[in-house]
């Protein structure tokens, strides 16, 4: 009886990406040192304690090149390390299902964003971007999109573009303005607009069918200046307001109060 055994031979790419990882002190169950690392599926860089406002930052300061390499990856999550710059290579990996790219200090994003057309689920919280790609409208598998605490200042118009989106959150921001196309996000259910500084809300709002979650806390919307159509969105249960946005008598509410759950903040 012959018993074959079959001879791996690591590829140059590989011996770079086990070099990065042990110079990290990447552990071997999320860069594993043998020929499964072709077939890796998910890598989370992202430290996994969160303090209230201390976050504590993994050492990593960049990824090496060849994470092009890696075809299969679905998940990556590089938020809260120390990558102060996201290296192109990323763009290329089309099986990305999430990303996370939270926490870096970002000042813009990449137009080659628009390549991850698989992308479910974008996490691009606690950056410094101020705008963000047209591209980002070719996204069309995107589910969820975080931005919270940026330094945005207006939404791109192909962000209506984005048909599957049912979570979008841009709270803590400097908007000023929603652009009209957001009413073409059908399958929105969560809205998050609080911090920011807006004046009014688009008619359009009244498209989003499946909205059920709308928060304008922190803005400067009164709340007589709340659309009367948002009351013909008939899955709409909570508004997100605070005080400042109610008068003494509390009249301001009384086109949607008898349709909506209204909560402050």
């Amino acid at each position: 009886m012959h018993i074959v055994q079959r001879i791996f031979m690591a590829t140059d790419w590989m011996r770079a990406i086990w070099s990065w990882a042990d110079l990290n002190n990447i552990p071997n169950n999320q860069i594993p040192r043998d020929e499964s690392l072709a077939h890796l599926k998910e890598l989370r860089l992202a430290p996994p304690l969160k303090v209230e406002r201390n976050c504590i930052k993994a050492d990593i300061f960049h990824l090496p090149s060849q994470i092009s390499m890696l075809k299969e990856l679905c998940v990556l999550d590089i938020s809260d390390t120390k990558i102060s710059e996201i290296p192109d290579e990323i763009y290329s990996l089309s099986a990305l299902t999430t990303l996370g790219i939270g926490g870096l200090q970002l000042k813009e994003l990449s137009s080659n964003i628009g390549n991850l057309t698989n992308l479910k689920i974008l996490r691009a919280h606690d950056n410094l971007l101020e705008s963000l790609p047209e591209s980002i409208g070719r996204l069309t598998s995107l589910e969820s999109l975080l931005l919270t605490k940026n330094k945005l200042a207006w939404l791109p118009q192909s962000i209506g573009r984005l048909e599957k989106l049912n979570r979008l959150f841009v709270s803590n921001n400097l908007l000023k303005e929603i652009p009209m196309e957001i009413g073409s996000l059908a399958n929105l259910r969560w809205l998050a607009l609080s911090r920011n500084l807006l004046e009014s809300l688009p008619d359009e709002l009244q498209n989003l069918t499946k909205l059920e979650t709308l928060s304008i806390a922190y803005n400067h919307i009164l709340a007589s200046q709340i659309p009367a159509s948002l009351a013909n969105i008939k899955s709409l249960k909570r508004i997100s307001i605070d005080n400042s946005q109610i008068g003494e008598d509390g009249n301001e509410l009384s086109l949607i109060a008898c349709l909506l759950s209204v909560f402050e903040e």
